[in-house]
């Protein structure tokens, strides 16, 4: 039941935050879906909640994919495998912290 209410909550303020970025038929299609899911949280229908949760959630992941399609990346791709920063092709290998790795002594 909390989970249904905060994915709406969510839904909603996704779409607001991205409004110049998502379409007029995705915000129809995700505001209907918000709607069936206080519905049915509102006659407290267990099986109608999960139901329309999930068909909230397929949306959202919807409107996720077209926002980060759309979005521009400084680095010009996706991140590097592994999460290693894009920094470490050569730069002297120093790390900006002093951090050394790998250090350790048997006692």
């Amino acid at each position: 039941r909390n989970t249904a209410e905060n994915a709406a909550y969510s839904a909603e303020k996704l779409v607001a935050d991205n409004e110049d970025k998502v379409t007029d038929e995705l915000k129809e299609e995700i505001n209907g879906h918000i709607e069936a899911v206080r519905t049915a949280l509102s006659r407290e229908d267990i099986e109608a909640i999960k139901s329309s949760y999930e068909t909230l959630q397929a949306t959202i992941q919807k409107v996720g994919e077209l926002v980060y399609a759309q979005a521009d990346d400084p680095e010009g791709g996706p991140p590097t495998e592994g999460g290693e920063a894009p920094g470490e092709d050569g730069e002297g290998g120093e790390d900006s912290e002093g951090t050394v790795e790998g250090e350790y002594r048997e006692v």
